[in-house]
């Protein structure tokens, strides 16, 4: 059974019937997380201070076990998501009325940043608590049914290394987001990009890659419908040095971004290819280059003449015991 809080929790991440969470009765968490995946959709929250926004998958973030949230970075608690559910969802929301004040700034705007909004809510820390728990992304169907890489995989593992894209998606994370870290301008920023809590937008929060097979579309505002468009269409060489790759080599790094997940790789041993027999001396003395001289012989396979001759030569020996 799962524990008191994150039982709550889940209850609250599903209950659009709760007027604190909407006043529609069917808005809630799952209305756009369904066990925790992406919707799929791109939202257009500008009215929340931000801008076209593809639906991010909730699997293997673990709430903010990998820095912050959105990719803006515009959340450091799960518990301010307070502030859309009273100012998108229209609900009574799960602080009172003078802990949601108290987390504004002088011009009555909810500050994410401002004060600590853990313990406000018995609600909202039990929903955090839920969050965490969305801790694994499931393995790739694109990898071997054995669980290991393929070997175009493998091989678009190198050519991530060769490309650098390690260097803000560094394994096991697959991310650099942190609760500090600032933001990374690659190339994808639009006028629809919108802010960030209403101000400049200067860049995107490093998002994680594994479980990229089952969260397109891709970037933040949803424009790439396939990995490989990333790389040849919106990003060229500021997400990684991909300019001096193959054909061959892009689509073996989105190989490898398929395979990527919360699954430890099999590793497969490399098979041995048994050493060729050397044929052995009729006579039993093994072959030249043996020292054992008491080897087997082995009998010559026979030809399809030499079986041919060896039945023709039964059939006249029966006719010659039928002439006796």
């Amino acid at each position: 059974p799962l524990p008191a809080n994150v039982l709550l929790g889940k209850q609250v991440f599903f209950n659009a019937a709760d007027t604190r969470m909407g006043h529609a009765g069917y808005w809630a968490c799952a209305s756009c997380h369904f066990g925790g995946l992406s919707d799929g959709r791109v939202w257009d929250f500008t009215d929340r201070g931000e801008g076209l926004r593809n639906t991010k998958t909730l699997l293997g973030v673990r709430g903010t076990g990998e820095g912050r949230v959105h990719w803006s970075g515009n959340m450091d608690e799960i518990q301010d998501f307070e502030r859309d559910i009273r100012d998108s969802f229209g609900g009574l929301g799960f602080m009172t009325d003078s802990d949601f004040g108290a987390h504004k700034d002088a011009a009555g705007v909810y500050e994410p940043f401002a004060a600590p909004a853990a313990g406000a809510s018995a609600e909202l820390d039990a929903l955090a608590a839920y969050f965490a728990t969305f801790d694994k992304v499931p393995r790739s169907p694109f990898r071997n049914p054995d669980g290991s890489f393929t070997k175009d995989a493998l091989r678009g593992r190198e050519v991530f290394v060769k490309a650098g894209c390690g260097e803000c998606h560094a394994p096991p994370e697959f991310t650099d987001s942190t609760m500090t870290g600032g933001l990374h301008d690659v190339g994808t920023l639009l006028p629809t990009s919108g802010f960030r809590l209403g101000g400049q937008l200067t860049g995107i929060d490093t998002p994680t890659l594994k479980g990229l097979w089952q969260s397109a579309p891709y970037l933040h505002d949803g424009r790439a419908a396939t990995l490989l468009e990333i790389f040849t269409t919106y990003t060229k060489d500021q997400m990684g040095i991909v300019s001096n790759l193959t054909d061959v080599e892009l689509n073996q790094m989105v190989r490898y971004l398929q395979e990527l997940d919360d699954v430890p790789e099999t590793v497969v041993p490399e098979t041995i290819e048994p050493l060729p027999m050397e044929p052995m001396n009729p006579l039993g003395g093994g072959s030249p280059s043996s020292s054992s001289a008491c080897a087997v012989p082995r009998a010559p396979a026979p030809s399809r003449a030499g079986a041919w001759a060896w039945l023709l030569g039964l059939v006249l020996a029966a006719r010659l015991r039928r002439r006796r």
